[in-house]
């Protein structure tokens, strides 16, 4: 039979790589986390798992704003382009479009390291 405090456990080890990112991306006392799902913690148990629960729900939340690696293409595109003294040549464009795409991977893995995914 799984607890309660096991389905939690495996929740916060399934959206993140330890439990330490997940403390530190929601902010919760990793002393509390780590009691809490080590079954160790002496007050109110209940109440801490709750707070877990609603953190790992708005982490969730949180992760559906994440724009996609064309949506940041987009933005590294016309922010390069803005400032090229050669824009407007489509040649020249294109030639760029292959480091844009890498810029807008390398955001996107950060951004998705830094919600702990």
């Amino acid at each position: 039979m799984v607890t309660e405090i096991e389905k939690v456990a495996a929740a916060v080890r399934e959206q993140y790589p330890s439990i330490h990112a997940f403390c530190r991306a929601s902010g919760l006392s990793r002393t509390v986390v780590y009691q809490v799902l080590g079954g160790r913690y002496q007050g109110n148990i209940g109440r801490q798992l709750t707070r877990i629960n609603q953190a790992l729900a708005s982490q969730k939340q949180e992760a559906t704003k994440l724009p996609s690696v064309a949506e940041l293409e987009e933005i590294i595109r016309l922010a390069a382009c803005k400032r090229c003294p050669v824009a407007g040549q489509a040649e020249i464009c294109k030639k760029c479009a292959p480091t844009h795409l890498l810029q807008a991977q390398a955001v996107h893995d950060f951004l998705q390291g830094k919600l702990g995914r």
